[in-house]
């Protein structure tokens, strides 16, 4: 399905379709969307269930996006992207640039890499999400990222310790997340 520019769809259910929005607007899927999603501009996208494993979300342009369940499919951004989810995250992310600010209200075990360029990242999790994902998402050289942790399986704290905090193997690099609360692993 297609929509133009300033336009909005409601789907009432679940959507098996691709949704395409090449100049903006509004998405709302009052459901699960378990298909491609592609749009452009500036524009709001509003999933009131889960994102499937088999769904990609498509964005150029600025994004704002709620995903009501879990994110078990891919979103790919190229441009900034605010993106709420009130579930877990076992998918994965292609951020894009200049910012990408991710909020995910359930636990956090999936994939990020920059989309083009490593730019600003900042993320927070209710959940949990272990230090070594945390620390390889540190590791990709964002220009800054941020993140705030609830739980992971090492000791509240500021991360990372140590003199080389700023370094990567790209050169500087202002990464910083704390953790709120430790325990030894994702609840089952």
């Amino acid at each position: 399905m297609l929509i133009g520019e300033h336009d909005a769809l409601v789907v009432e259910g679940d959507s098996g379709a691709l949704l395409s929005a090449p100049d903006g607007g509004i998405l709302h899927v009052n459901g699960d969307l378990n298909a491609d999603l592609e749009s452009g501009g500036f524009h709001e996208i509003v999933i009131r269930g889960n994102v499937s494993s088999g769904a990609t979300i498509r964005a150029d342009g600025f994004l704002h996006i709620y995903i009501g369940g879990d994110m078990r499919g891919r979103i790919e951004t190229t441009d900034s992207s605010k993106i709420w989810i009130d579930g877990d995250f076992t998918g994965s992310l292609a951020t894009g640039n200049p910012s990408t600010n991710l909020y995910v209200a359930g636990d956090f075990s999936g994939a990020v890499a920059p989309h083009h360029d490593a730019s600003l990242f900042f993320l927070c999790i209710d959940g949990y999400a272990s230090h070594d994902l945390i620390s390889s998402i540190a590791s990709i050289g964002y220009t800054v990222f941020n993140a705030s942790v609830g739980v992971s399986d090492v000791a509240a704290g500021l991360y990372p310790n140590g003199s080389g905090r700023r370094q990567t193997t790209s050169g500087n690099s202002y990464s910083r997340w704390c953790v709120l609360s430790q325990r030894d692993g994702a609840e089952p």
